[in-house]
């Protein structure tokens, strides 16, 4: 999982995946799968791959759950923000 999420994060992908992309308005975009399932790279050894998923998954993991974390906290926001503007709730009933 952590040496193909970083693949899949990398410029050199994501810019080979976009420069398949048609489409004439940003909501019809494709990439056709057989594009996605066709990429083509050269792979390390197993040894590595392993040691590289060894030494970052916990970080993986961590950037992941600081995403959530933002996720409900950019919701929690968003729901006390006009309430407080609007003088519904007051910091101090918080």
């Amino acid at each position: 999982f952590p040496f193909l999420n970083c693949l899949f994060r990398s410029v050199p992908y994501l810019n080979s995946i976009q420069s398949k992309v048609t489409g004439t308005s940003s909501s019809h975009q494709r990439v056709n799968p057989k594009d996605i399932i066709n990429y083509e790279m050269t792979l390390p050894p197993l040894n590595l791959v392993r040691a590289f998923c060894d030494l970052t998954f916990n970080s993986i993991v961590l950037i992941d759950d600081n995403r959530k974390e933002n996720i409900e906290l950019v919701n929690l926001r968003d729901t006390l923000l006009p309430k407080l503007i609007s003088g519904e709730i007051n910091v101090k009933d918080l």
